[in-house]
């Protein structure tokens, strides 16, 4: 009996370290997971900023294309 609890023990054992790496793994991921969300944030706030800027833009053009069609002496 001794000789087979210490095999289970053994293989208990070396299923526990598997589960380690894999866990290890598995958080190694999840920080690469969390840092491209925390990118992804940023590159999301930043395309909502130039899109604000091109819409002023654009509504600046039309003022100016409205203003220099008021001002035309044809």
């Amino acid at each position: 009996m001794h000789a087979e609890h210490a095999e289970l023990i053994s293989a208990l054992r070396a299923e526990v370290e598997h589960l380690n790496q894999r866990c290890a793994k598995v958080s190694e991921l999840q920080s690469i997971i969390d840092a491209q969300d925390r990118l992804l944030t940023v590159a999301d706030r930043e395309a909502r900023r130039i899109l604000e800027i091109l819409e002023r833009q654009e509504q600046l053009i039309l003022e100016l294309r409205i203003r220099l069609g008021e001002h035309r002496t044809d």
